[in-house]
């Protein structure tokens, strides 16, 4: 008898250039024992001017505070930086 189990991953990325956040839809299989990934759906939201600055200037540990990081993690989390990716599901 053949098993299938199956989910659905979104992985998030955004890289040292600092020019977006890159989602990654994939179903990942396990069929008998046997793992194969399918590629969904591929989304990149490019950060704006002012988002990338803002980043850039918590890249210098002598400017950067824990509170600015704390609180740029907020911002990334935001409906407004968050649509894009949120529109994988449809």
């Amino acid at each position: 008898m053949t098993t299938a189990l199956s989910h659905y991953v979104v992985g998030l990325m955004s890289g040292t250039s600092l020019d977006g956040i890159d989602a990654a839809l994939v179903e990942i299989k396990n069929r008998d024992g046997e793992i194969g990934v399918t590629p969904i759906q591929f989304s990149t939201l490019a950060y704006t001017k002012d988002l990338k600055d803002l980043l850039l200037q918590l890249c210098d540990p002598e400017a950067a505070s824990l509170k600015d990081l704390s609180n740029m993690n907020f911002l990334l989390r935001s409906e407004e930086h968050t649509s894009e990716i949120q529109s994988l599901r449809h």
